[in-house]
């Protein structure tokens, strides 16, 4: 999860986006979805763009509480959509790190994955 991958608590979180320790627990267990201009500051803490912390919601059939992977895993191991989050995640840094690198716009850069057996 997000929050945790920067070792940051709940209240901590909250103090960066403005909202309560409630809100981000409520967040984190689906009971509400964060209205847009706080998935704007979460995006701008998590350094990803807002469409990376709603990834998965256009492949769950869950519904759109699936969308925000902010808080912590509920098993040890991810599911497909926290890996696919992971990814998505990993591979928007290494874009946004390749731009600053070599000067070529962010949405110019295309990069390849390859999983091998």
């Amino acid at each position: 999860m997000l929050r945790e991958a920067r070792g940051w608590t709940r209240s901590e979180l909250a103090r960066r986006v403005d909202v309560t320790f409630q809100t981000i627990k409520n967040w984190e267990a689906d009971q509400y979805e964060p209205r847009s201009e706080k998935i704007t500051k979460l995006a701008r803490e998590f350094d990803v763009t807002e469409s990376v912390l709603r990834a998965d919601a256009h492949h769950s059939e869950e519904g759109p509480h699936q969308d925000l992977k902010i808080g912590r895993a509920d098993s040890a191991s991810p599911t497909i959509a926290e890996f696919d989050l992971s990814v998505a995640h990993l591979l928007e840094l290494a874009r946004k790190r390749l731009s600053i690198l070599t000067g070529i716009e962010t949405g110019k850069i295309k990069i390849t994955v390859q999983f091998e057996p």
